[in-house]
């Protein structure tokens, strides 16, 4: 990678943030995304805070601000695929942002990977 290329974009969900956060390892989740921009959503920082954790726990991740009509259309599309209610709005914000910053978004949630990959819109990990 070149000094001009942009690092790429990791996106989180809840899963894996609270995951690292409870076992008090966010500072090797830090070092294992090095060379990587980290983010997540709106959605999934309240999701981690209304939880046992410390927003400052994730002081080091970017909020990523919603980038207007094509995430909305984007978000819609992965609502209804995963029957998104409060449980799956994580999952939904995180494809979302990542399919329209071309990211890889980040999940330990099986379910939501399958359908996203099914989806084929969006690049999607788990954080093993």
């Amino acid at each position: 990678m070149t000094d001009a290329e942009p690092e790429p974009l990791l996106v989180f969900d809840n899963t894996c943030l609270t995951a690292f956060a409870s076992a008090h390892l966010m500072p090797v989740l830090k070092d294992l995304t090095v060379g990587y921009r980290v983010g997540t959503t709106e959605a999934v920082r309240e999701e981690f805070c209304a939880g046992p954790n410390n927003v400052a726990d994730i002081a080091w991740v970017d909020l990523l601000p919603e980038q207007g009509m094509n995430e909305l259309v984007a978000l819609a599309e992965y609502v209804q695929a995963l029957g998104a209610g409060e449980h799956d709005l994580g999952e939904a914000t995180v494809f979302a942002s990542a399919q329209v910053r071309a990211a890889i978004a980040i999940t330990d949630d099986a379910t939501a990977t399958k359908i996203a990959r099914r989806i084929k819109k969006v690049e999607v990990h788990g954080s093993l």
